[in-house]
This record gives C-alpha cells, sequence and structure tokens, in this order.
C-alpha cells in the first residue's frame, strides 16, 4: 500500500522507502510525523540526537534514506559546495547519485541544472 505523509518540512513515502526534508529538519520532527520512536543514523552508522539535523544520506529505521533538500554533500549543511557540485554535474564534470541526486533537483522538474545550483547559492547567503 503506497503511502505518503506530508508535513511543511517532510515528505515520507511508503512506498519508495524516501524521506524528503527541507533544511534543518530534525529527528524529533520526523518521530512527530511518523508517530512512533525512531531511530536516525548517518552515514557513517552514527545514531543521531532527537534534536539533531538530518542530512542527506541519513537512514531511518534501516528503512527509509533521507534526501534533505539542497544537501548534496551529505553533511546537513546548505552551502556553496552544494551550489558548486550541482553546477558541476549539470556540465557533467561532478557525479550524484541516489538521494542526492533526488537532493540537487530543488525545483523538482526532473532536471538538475543551473537553476538548481542557483536556487542553493541564494539559500547559503540567505537571499532564497
Amino acid at each position: 500500500m503506497h503511502t505518503v505523509l506530508a508535513s511543511e518540512n517532510i515528505k515520507i513515502d511508503t512506498e519508495n522507502n524516501e524521506v524528503t526534508t527541507a533544511p534543518n529538519a530534525t529527528v524529533k520532527e520526523l518521530e512527530t510525523l511518523m508517530a512512533t520512536d525512531i531511530v536516525v543514523k548517518n552515514a557513517k552508522g552514527e545514531v543521531l540526537a532527537e534534536d539533531a539535523k538530518i542530512a542527506t544520506g541519513c537512514v531511518i529505521n534501516d528503512i527509509y534514506t533521507v534526501s534533505v533538500l539542497g544537501d548534496v554533500s551529505g553533511d546537513g549543511e546548505i552551502d556553496a559546495r552544494d551550489s558548486l557540485r550541482i553546477l558541476k554535474y549539470a556540465v557533467g564534470t561532478y557525479e550524484i547519485k541516489d538521494e542526492f541526486l533526488t537532493s540537487a533537483d530543488l525545483n523538482k522538474d526532473g532536471i538538475v541544472d543551473a537553476r538548481d545550483s542557483l536556487r542553493v547559492l541564494k539559500y547559503s547567503v540567505e537571499t532564497y
């Protein structure tokens, strides 16, 4: 059964085992939306505290993979480095895969391009 749970900052797709969040979403926000206790691990396998920000590449309950919009590096921050990675991908000089590619497509048009890079750059300098 395909179920999508959503809040203002988080979308959970149970059919595809994917979670997409806005920047700065926390473990506690996810737990509230899912209405159950959860375990969130970062890319190193370390369990995150409830107040921790979620990053691209995190895994929830060993089932769901997380994509944070704009966080192409997986460090939980959205900055000029993410913008540069997206731009390099758009011109074919950098590879982005899986949940990181989902994170790179900010406008959700199915194409990762300079417009996505610009949105990340604007967000990183607080003008978007």
